[in-house]
């Protein structure tokens, strides 16, 4: 899929080429096309996903095994089920500032927000993942508050 998103992104950049001005930055305007892309992917997904519910479930317990591999594919699922948890807008400016590495004034034209609000969105994104990975550390759920 990734490979996928890659190339439709790069294919959408040729087509649009033109409508890029002198001033663009390049990176902001490609990872807009990648994002909207990915968007896309997603809910794609999500009705695939509608289609075939009930055919597959995460299963509910791990079983334990005491060799540090096993912990550290653990600590990483359990990674991913709080990451898939958060809200798309803390997934997303964690994965272009942390995991992509994008300046946060890159972050702020491509997700069309302020640098302030970037960085507010950030620190309650690493907050609200620290609250989902120590729910799930102690075998709670993720349930939204209440």
């Amino acid at each position: 899929m990734a490979e996928d998103l890659f190339q439709e992104t790069w294919l959408a950049a040729a087509r649009n080429a033109h409508r890029l001005r002198e001033n663009s930055e390049l990176l902001p305007w490609l990872y807009t096309i990648a994002r909207n892309k990915h968007r896309n992917a997603i809910r794609f997904r999500i009705l695939d996903r509608k289609r075939r519910e009930g055919m597959v479930r995460e299963p509910t317990a791990t079983p334990t095994e005491p060799d540090a591999e096993t912990e550290v594919r653990r600590r990483a699922a359990r990674v991913a089920r709080a990451f898939a948890k958060l809200p798309e807008v803390y997934r997303e400016v964690l994965l272009l500032s942390v995991v992509e590495g994008v300046p946060t004034g890159d972050v702020a034209k491509i997700l069309g927000l302020r640098e302030d609000a970037v960085r507010k969105r950030l620190s309650r994104a690493r907050a609200e993942l620290a609250r989902l990975l120590e729910m799930l550390a102690q075998g709670g759920s993720t349930h939204e508050r209440t």
